[in-house]
């Protein structure tokens, strides 16, 4: 029986390979049930050691981001408030609750059978357009004040992904 880090490597490695992506995300499941988002990463930078691109892992990644993703919803951060963290997690609600006013201001001129009659939603849509080109700003931050912390950590792998998107 391996490590739980071998166990990660190998079924990256089989999704490479083809492995059902419905399959590997329940075997993800079960090996991460007790473990952090670490032994993944040190996963990751193994594989990339081993010749694995970085730009095959990226694509393989949605697997395990989603069961991350789903523990990560259950639980609940706790971030001092003026804290970077903090101040980040804010800005990305913010940029998720523009994500939904969008699809719903969307659907609303997609029913309209008439386009000349959807003058509300064209102005909603590009008061969105603004805040997202605003929210650019936020990932840069997020990218240079969070991806070196995390280097500094001797992670170097999952900076390295988010750095491909």
């Amino acid at each position: 029986m391996g490590t739980k880090k071998e166990k990660l490597k190998e079924l990256i490695t089989k999704l490479d390979e083809g492995y059902d992506p419905d399959k590997a995300k329940e075997d993800f499941k079960s090996i991460i049930s007790d473990t952090g988002p670490d032994e993944l990463a040190k996963a990751e930078e193994e594989l990339v050691k081993e010749g694995l691109p970085r730009e095959k892992l990226n694509k393989l990644c949605d697997v395990h981001l989603a069961v991350f993703k789903e523990q990560l919803g259950q639980a609940k951060v706790i971030v001092p408030l003026g804290h970077p963290v903090n101040i980040l997690m804010e800005e990305h609600r913010m940029v998720l609750e523009f994500v939904e006013k969008l699809n719903k201001v969307a659907t609303k001129a997609a029913a309209k059978k008439d386009f000349a009659k959807i003058d509300e939603e064209m102005k909603v849509i590009k008061d969105i357009a603004h805040h997202f080109k605003e929210a650019i700003k936020h990932y840069l931050r997020e990218e240079n004040v969070l991806f070196p912390y995390i280097e500094k950590h001797g992670l170097t792998e999952p900076p390295a992904q988010m750095w491909i998107d």
